[in-house]
């Protein structure tokens, strides 16, 4: 029982990690879209956010990890989503997506 704690320990740690060395991450996203070789993500209050690259950092059990980018101006903004706020083919989509366009 003992090993699977620190494991469980190591493994929030690694998460904590690796989310303050990619950027601050966006409770307050209401919306991720896809249009036009860029990705929009919207707030509650509809303020729009634009990038035009992303990568899935860490595909969990629970939650996935994405990191959204624009090289040209040096922006990136990290998004823990979890797996029940999207339907399966939604995550899939996000899957492939982020794997072609690296």
């Amino acid at each position: 029982m003992l090993p699977f704690i620190y494991c469980v320990f190591l493994m929030l740690v690694l998460i904590f990690l690796c989310c303050a060395k990619l950027g601050t991450a966006m409770p307050n996203i209401h919306k991720i879209s896809y249009r036009g070789k860029q990705w929009l993500l919207e707030n509650y209050s509809g303020e729009p956010y634009q990038f035009e690259q992303v990568s899935l950092r860490v595909d969990g059990q629970f939650f996935m990890l994405l990191v959204f980018s624009t090289p040209a101006a040096n922006m990136r903004k990290t998004v823990l989503v979890f797996n029940d706020q999207l339907q399966k083919t939604e995550a899939k989509t996000l899957k492939i997506i982020s794997k072609i366009k690296r």
